[in-house]
């Protein structure tokens, strides 16, 4: 905890109960917060009895859950950086034009969080990816290139703090490859991921700078890999994605 002035204890911890609702536990009583942020009981019941006061989340009888007004949260985000419904016909357009699906990532610590994505009705997709899928950034194309923008020892620091898990035969848990394949997004400018985040699937990812040429977002297809190595899927993709992720980057302000 911060032992700055300008730190605000109890709104730390709301964010808290916020992180503590996820894909696993969509449904937590009193208990089942305080047990998973570490807060008293007494204080947990008070910031998710807010939580719905304020319409962050419901309660139903001994359980919570999110509500959809949470979204508005990232949304503010997104808007904020231009990076909202603006981008659609982007997107749009590079998945007609691919053939596959795409989305945009941002990196949240050690994981990358998808915020926008787009594809083809009735497209049969290689990995199906959401708006707000989180994904380790160590294992996942989009996740490297996002990295490959931090100081080389940031980018160790985090990787000390992070659980890199297989997910496939194929995946990179070692951190000297880990941090040597980092370094080679860094210096190619985009990452070919091949089945490490899941067996058959390959991804393509590149960055979207900001201004000041720092990356901030990064723009990601998929397809499945024996179809992608006898078409030369790679090569087809990587020019349209990198002239997407400046279209993308002159929406930022």
């Amino acid at each position: 905890m911060s032992d700055s002035k300008n730190y605000n204890t109890s709104f730390a911890r709301g964010l808290d109960v916020i992180r503590a609702f996820d894909a696993r536990n969509p449904r937590l009583t009193v208990a089942g917060v305080a047990d998973r942020t570490g807060l008293d009981r007494a204080v947990a019941r008070r910031l998710l009895l807010t939580l719905v006061e304020e319409g962050y989340a419901r309660q139903d009888g001994k359980l919570f859950e999110l509500s959809s007004k949470v979204l508005t949260l990232g949304y503010s985000y997104l808007s904020a950086m231009s990076l909202d419904q603006r981008l659609q016909p982007n997107l749009d357009a590079l998945s007609k034009d691919l053939g596959q699906a795409v989305s945009v990532s941002v990196l949240d610590g050690a994981e990358t969080i998808f915020i926008a994505r787009s594809d083809q009705a009735g497209q049969v997709m290689a990995y199906v990816v959401r708006t707000g899928l989180r994904l380790s950034a160590f294992t996942s194309a989009s996740g490297r290139v996002l990295l490959s923008g931090l100081a080389p020892e940031e980018v160790a620091r985090r990787l000390e703090q992070a659980q890199v898990v297989a997910l496939t035969p194929y995946t990179k848990t070692d951190p000297e490859q880990i941090l040597t394949e980092i370094a080679r997004v860094r210096a190619a400018g985009h990452c070919v991921n091949e089945q490490e985040l899941e067996e058959g699937l390959l991804s393509v990812s590149v960055p979207v700078r900001g201004v000041d040429g720092r990356i901030v977002a990064a723009l990601n297809t998929n397809c499945n890999h024996a179809r992608a190595l006898s078409t030369g899927f790679v090569d087809t993709a990587l020019p349209a994605l990198h002239r997407v992720a400046a279209e993308i980057a002159a929406l930022i302000p």
